[in-house]
């Protein structure tokens, strides 16, 4: 018996009795194949960490695992070889919290709403995610993110009241909740803690309690991302309707700097609630590059629009890849296109993906992807692993991956009366990523990087 066999048996035995919360993903190849790719798996979609993983069809290939991994469950059946290599695959049975957004929308006044439960403020909040996430079959309690006047959502769904100022009247600051996943299983982000000190929001909050994919682009949350209210911006604690009466929002496709706390919305609109299981959970799998995968990164520097053109674009591409020695440095180009060039050509002469962050997370399989909005997750990480979220970033590129109008005179001039040059925004996966808006050629803008070959 092959030593990787062997390992595979192990994890059956051990996790036999494992609980299924998501789906049951199945290895659909007979022959040789790498675990990351989507197309060696039905559904085609790499598993997640609240997967069941079947291997047991006709064929004896070899499956390389080429990335650090997390299932709940593993069975293997026929002469499937798993070759675990220079990674972890890590097979849990705990089940992961999870983060929903509701289904269910209505206005800024909860109690009207027909999973409220008959309670007000954030008593119909808690009701509503209770009742969402009751009717999907999920375990556990759950809480909303929303913030009132006397109570801050960080604070809430940890189970307290008050203020973070405040410690949430406790005697030091309650940091052990979460982390959580997304009801797809993918990761979300890890403790309360760091989800709130701009820490890693790996993937947008995007689903509903079922699974689906939620069709409204925004969310009452009436809370900064650092997990405080925003003054006033909560529809009168949540009792309030009129249109003249505001409420801040977190973002369907938003991650770090856009989850929580953007904009002001009216109180009259129809919009859902984000929802956290509450507790301490089991630490998120590992996140790691696969073998093989592009890297993309945001620079953590800005510039005007006089980059040098695209050139000079690829050379600070370049530049921060080798200082911060990221391998294969000297193959990153910016995602900029200008009077003569394409983005999507320029960035995917040699390459056609996938390509992830240097966090692991991925951001597009394939350069069909890169063209499909809303991306996986926001190109949020810069060349050091911070994470960021409200930069402006230099494109000139519309959602299509092609030219826009606007480009700095082909990013060569940085005066104010020099035009200006189209730019997205860092932290937010949907069109905004590449196409928010013309920003004057004087104003500062960082840049995505893509390596190529």
């Amino acid at each position: 018996m092959k030593l990787t066999q062997l390992l595979s048996i192990l994890f059956i035995i051990a996790l036999s009795n494992a609980p299924i919360y998501a789906g049951t993903v199945s290895w659909n190849t007979s022959g040789d194949g790498n675990w990351s790719a989507p197309s060696n798996w039905s559904p085609l979609e790499t598993p997640v960490q609240t997967d069941t993983v079947v291997i047991n069809n006709a064929g004896s290939g070899k499956i390389t695992l080429d990335t650090d991994a997390g299932i709940m469950k593993l069975t293997v059946g026929g002469s499937h070889q798993l070759v675990l290599s220079q990674y972890s695959l890590t097979v849990s049975s705990a089940e992961p919290l999870k983060v929903f957004v509701t289904s269910e929308t209505g206005h800024g006044k909860l109690y009207d709403w027909t999973s409220s439960g008959g309670h007000s403020k954030l008593q119909a909040g808690d009701a509503i995610c209770q009742a969402a996430a009751d009717s999907a079959g999920l375990s556990g309690t759950y809480k909303v993110w929303l913030s009132t006047d006397v109570n801050d959502a960080y604070c809430w769904i940890q189970g307290y009241t008050g203020q973070k100022a405040d410690n949430c009247g406790q005697s030091s600051l309650p940091v052990a909740a979460g982390p959580w996943v997304r009801t797809d299983g993918n990761p979300f982000a890890a403790t309360i803690d760091k989800l709130v000190n701009n820490g890693p929001v790996y993937t947008p909050a995007r689903y509903d309690e079922n699974g689906s994919v939620v069709v409204s682009g925004v969310y009452w949350t009436g809370t900064y991302t650092t997990g405080n209210e925003v003054t006033g911006a909560n529809c009168d604690n949540w009792t309030g309707t009129s249109s003249s009466s505001y409420a801040s929002m977190g973002g369907v496709d938003g991650t770090n700097y856009f989850w929580s706390g953007m904009g002001g919305y009216p109180c009259s609109g129809s919009y859902p609630l984000l929802c956290f299981q509450t507790g301490a959970g089991p630490a998120l799998a590992n996140l790691s590059l696969p073998y093989g995968a592009k890297k993309v990164f945001l620079t953590s520097t800005t510039q005007n629009g006089n980059l040098g053109g695209i050139a000079g674009a690829d050379a600070i591409c370049v530049a921060r890849a080798t200082a911060a020695a990221i391998p294969n440095a000297a193959h990153f180009k910016a995602w900029i296109s200008d009077d003569s060039t394409d983005a999507i050509d320029h960035v995917t002469v040699n390459s056609a993906g996938p390509w992830y962050r240097l966090d692991g997370v991925r951001i597009a399989y394939n350069k069909a992807e890169l063209l499909t909005v809303p991306l996986f997750t926001a190109i949020a990480v810069t060349e050091n692993g911070d994470y960021r979220g409200s930069f402006s970033v230099w494109t000139g590129t519309q959602t299509t991956g092609t030219k826009s109008t606007f480009n700095c005179v082909n990013w060569t001039h940085s005066g104010s009366s020099d035009g200006d040059g189209l730019v997205g925004t860092a932290g937010y996966s949907s069109y905004v990523w590449t196409a928010w808006g013309p920003m004057a050629c004087d104003q500062n803008g960082a840049l995505y990087c893509f390596e190529d070959d």
